[in-house]
C-alpha cells in the first residue's frame, strides 16, 4: 500500500481525505438514484407483483386445499358420527316396533287360540253327549241281542234235550 501512496506523492495523513474523495455526490448520484427507484418501480409492477400473485394462488391450491380438505374432512367425520346415530336410533326404534308388534301377534294368537279352543271344546260336548246317546243306544240294542241271542241260545240247548 505504500508503494502506491508513493507514487501519488501525498503523504500517509492525507489517506482518509483523499480516499473520501473518491465518491462524490454531485448530479449524477441524483440521476443514478432516479433511475435506480424507477427501475424498482418498473420491476415491482412487472415482476414482484406478478410473482406475489402466482405464490399466493400456489398456496391458495396446495396448503389452501389441505386446509379446506382437513376442514372437509373434519366435516365428514361429524357426518359419519350424525350416521351413526341415526342408524343406531332407527334399529332402537325398529326393534321396539317389532317388540310390539311381536307382543300384539302373541295377544292376538292367544285370543284367537282360546277362542277355537272354546270353540272346540263346545263341539267336543256336543260330541260326547251325541256319542253317550250313541252308546246308551248301541249298549240297549246290544243287550236286547244279546237277550235274544242268549234266549235262542237257550231255546236249543233245551229244546235239543
Amino acid at each position: 500500500m505504500e508503494s502506491l501512496l508513493t507514487q501519488q506523492a501525498l503523504p500517509v495523513d492525507s489517506i482518509q481525505v483523499q480516499i473520501a474523495a473518491l465518491i462524490d455526490l454531485d448530479n449524477t448520484f441524483y440521476i443514478q438514484l432516479g433511475i435506480f427507484l424507477s427501475l424498482m418501480l418498473i420491476m415491482k409492477f412487472v415482476v414482484y407483483t406478478p410473482f406475489l400473485k402466482l405464490e399466493e394462488t400456489r398456496y391458495d391450491a396446495t396448503d389452501g386445499a389441505k386446509k379446506e380438505a382437513k376442514g372437509l374432512h373434519t366435516r365428514a367425520a361429524e357426518l359419519e358420527v350424525s350416521f351413526t346415530d341415526g342408524i343406531q336410533q332407527a334399529q332402537a326404534n325398529g326393534l321396539e316396533v317389532r317388540n310390539t308388534l311381536k307382543s300384539e301377534g302373541e295377544a292376538t294368537g292367544a285370543a284367537e287360540v282360546a277362542k277355537i279352543r272354546a270353540s272346540l271344546e263346545e263341539q267336543l260336548k256336543v260330541s260326547l253327549t251325541e256319542l253317550n246317546a250313541h252308546e246308551e243306544q248301541a249298549r240297549e240294542t246290544l243287550n236286547a241281542e244279546t237277550t235274544r241271542l242268549a234266549n235262542n241260545v237257550a231255546d236249543r240247548i233245551l229244546g235239543a234235550n
